[in-house]
């Protein structure tokens, strides 16, 4: 029991903010990965209704936003510490992220509502690692 509480207590006390950008670039190329997924499953889902081509952006913006929130909450379950600013710097990532690929695909153009939704990408990605929280119950003794 003794051993178990000291592997714990070291696992987190070498866990620093160099560990934890380390995990943010990591977590950046998973969401890479959560995106196309989420991004087929919308596609599929706008594929049966009537007028697709009308809801093309929303299901972008949605899928975007799900992604960032997924890929947040698991980095947050996952480095069980640095919640807030895990979930600050990979919102910064993906930002950075989603607006190199968005320039480079539109050919340098921006429009202002592009920019905007991506700007909300980082309050995203801190609402999912604040949602992320595990709870940890400690137990009760019991006397008898």
């Amino acid at each position: 029991m003794e051993l178990r509480k000291k592997k714990r207590a070291f696992s987190n006390s070498t866990f620093d903010f160099r560990d934890l950008i380390k995990r943010c670039v990591l977590f950046s190329v998973i969401f890479l990965f959560f995106s196309v997924i989420i991004t087929l499953l919308m596609s599929f889902a706008l594929f049966r209704i009537k007028d697709n081509t009308s809801a093309i952006e929303i299901g972008g913006i949605i899928s975007l936003f799900l992604s960032t929130f997924i890929t947040s909450f698991i980095q947050s379950r996952v480095n069980k510490r640095f919640y807030f600013w895990g979930g600050l710097i990979l919102g910064v990532f993906i930002f950075i992220l989603t607006m190199c690929i968005s320039l480079i695909l539109s050919s340098g153009s921006l429009t202002s509502n592009g920019f905007l939704v991506k700007t909300l990408i980082p309050a995203f990605s801190v609402l999912g690692a604040m949602v992320g929280i595990k709870n940890e119950v400690k137990r009760r003794k019991r006397h008898r």
